[in-house]
């Protein structure tokens, strides 16, 4: 059995450097924008822009189901944003009132 930790969120500052290099390992042009990045154990394996839907991934990394994810949690953040404006301005709109949430433990 394989016990991996697969994390999907938005990217944030200083990130630019994760994006590029997914970008250049699967040879396509880097991400614009906002994106949603997916690491696995903590590793970038794959990305999807926000607003384009373009998708990059680590080609030496099993990603095809990651990628799925990718995008079916972008086709969830665009079936709740308002219909005006980019997805990526909606969600740093939002994240302007997001509160760190701390464990109670």
């Amino acid at each position: 059995m394989f016990d991996h930790q697969l994390t999907i969120r938005l990217t944030g500052p200083g990130e630019e450097r994760a994006l590029q290099q997914l970008a250049d390992l699967d040879s396509q042009p880097h991400l614009r924008g906002g994106a949603l990045i997916a690491e696995v154990d903590g590793e970038p394996v794959a990305a999807i822009g926000l607003d384009s839907g373009a998708v990059v991934a680590n080609p030496f990394r099993p990603t095809a189901g990651v990628v799925r994810l990718l995008e079916d949690q972008r086709r969830a953040l665009q079936a709740n944003a308002p219909a005006t404006g980019d997805l990526w301005s909606t969600m740093l709109r939002i994240l302007r009132f997001a509160r760190p949430v701390h464990d109670a433990a």
